[in-house]
């Protein structure tokens, strides 16, 4: 559900729900705060009973009054209905009975190379969003653009716009995201690199970096954010450094992920963010080291995956050969296959999963610059120096392939799960 109001002039909203629970990262766009001042929140909530209060808070300090709203959110059957096109793509979904019934409905647009370009939400109240994305020759996508609506209006002041690079020598492994927030003057914008090391696979690339993100390195400030992942490439938590240099004295923080993951994607009761929410980057990363659209879905290569059903959103490319239903997602087997590009699923636990040597990865960093600097001659960050920094470190590369780093104890949580004993057959094949 999406909660709206108006405090116009205010500097921010806090809300609160049940009266103690602080609801963070109210939508509050600093170009309308003179004109609308309309702020909003889109929640998950379970049926019950809730109050909600909202205080606005003025530039100068001062507090308005606290205003109350009490509401109810009915049990309901929440089925979806799905309309499909001659070439077996969804072009329609339909939650709760569609927005005709006080739910919502999703129109889904598809072009001639059978890539998802478009998708229309509407929900009750006159909420809901347009959603657009852009492809490259490869067929990866290198933007999207999310605009929200109220009242049946689009807000354009208040559009994120998302913008990917990709590793040259590898078809869709993602190696640096920018979000815009807003449009004009009052736009904010993140820009971070994402360093990859061996995926699930054992190399580079093999699975598109599956269980293989070692980090987020912010351009603009050097903050530093190594990932954990367990040992089905979810990640479970993080480690921050605010600089290079603070990374290399030793002077981390620690933090858990918000959300746990399954295999098919966030477990029930869970609610993963997206780009829409305004929070850091790298918080958005979890399920596969993958990240959420704000769409529901995730973008697996040359498909959109539905972690709801468990489904694709259009028919397996590969045909009845690699999936006889054509739209399950790794044979209903998340547990020991994956399927990273959307077309066929790919088995975990063995060496002879296709990958690239290791080797290989400094190949592709040392053609990086070249190809980042064609894409954006404006870009001041060397991406050679950044690498080779997050290379140097090597830890978290290590903590994944060496077990005397493991008993050292440098990534306790990791060890749990890691036998060296394992590790030491495993290579032996």
């Amino acid at each position: 559900m999406t909660a709206q109001g108006s405090a116009k002039g205010a500097k921010q909203v806090d809300l609160t729900l049940q009266e103690h629970e602080q609801l963070p990262n109210t939508d509050f766009p600093a170009a309308t705060r003179f004109s609308s001042g309309a702020w909003s929140k889109n929640m998950w909530l379970p049926a019950g009973s809730y109050q909600m209060d909202a205080q606005a808070f003025h530039p100068s300090g001062e507090a308005s009054a606290q205003a109350s709203a009490a509401f109810n959110i009915g049990l309901r059957h929440f089925a979806v209905e799905t309309v499909y096109d001659d070439d077996g793509n969804i072009t329609q979904r339909n939650m709760a009975g569609g927005v005709a019934n006080g739910g919502r409905t999703q129109t889904l647009s598809w072009d001639g190379a059978g890539r998802l370009i478009r998708v229309v939400q509407e929900e009750w109240g006159g909420a809901g969003y347009e959603w657009t994305a852009v492809y490259d020759g490869m067929n990866r996508r290198i933007q999207a653009t999310h605009v929200p609506k109220r009242n049946n209006l689009p807000q354009p002041s208040e559009q994120v716009v998302e913008r990917s690079w990709y590793d040259p020598l590898v078809e869709f492994l993602e190696v640096g995201i920018e979000v815009i927030h807003g449009s004009g003057t009052t736009a904010s914008t993140q820009r971070w690199w994402k360093v990859h090391g061996p995926d699930l696979s054992g190399g580079y690339g093999g699975l598109e970096g599956m269980g293989g993100l070692e980090a987020l390195i912010d351009e603009a400030s050097g903050e530093v954010v190594g990932t954990v992942d367990d040992n089905y490439g979810h990640i479970v938590g993080f480690v921050k450094a605010a600089t290079f240099t603070a990374a290399s004295n030793g002077t981390f923080s620690y933090e858990w992920h918000s959300v746990k993951f399954g295999g098919y994607g966030p477990l029930p009761g869970q609610k993963a963010l997206s780009v829409t929410e305004s929070i850091e980057v790298w918080r958005l990363f979890g399920w596969r080291g993958k990240r959420l659209d704000p769409t529901g879905y995730y973008h697996l290569g040359a498909r959109y995956y539905e972690p709801t059903s468990g489904r694709f959103l259009s028919t397996d490319p590969m045909g009845h050969d690699a999936s006889m239903s054509l739209y399950d997602y790794t044979g209903g087997d998340p547990i020991n296959f994956v399927d990273p590009r959307g077309r066929s699923a790919s088995y975990i636990w063995k060496a002879e999963v296709t990958a690239a040597p290791y080797g290989n990865m400094m190949q592709a960093v040392s053609n990086l610059d070249n190809v980042l600097a064609a894409l954006d001659p404006a870009s001041s960050r060397n991406m050679q120096s950044v690498y080779d920094a997050a290379f140097n470190a090597r830890t978290c590369i290590d903590c994944h392939w060496n077990p005397e780093v493991l008993k050292a104890g440098l990534m306790p949580y990791e060890m749990a799960w890691f036998d060296a004993e394992s590790y030491e057959s495993a290579n032996k094949k």
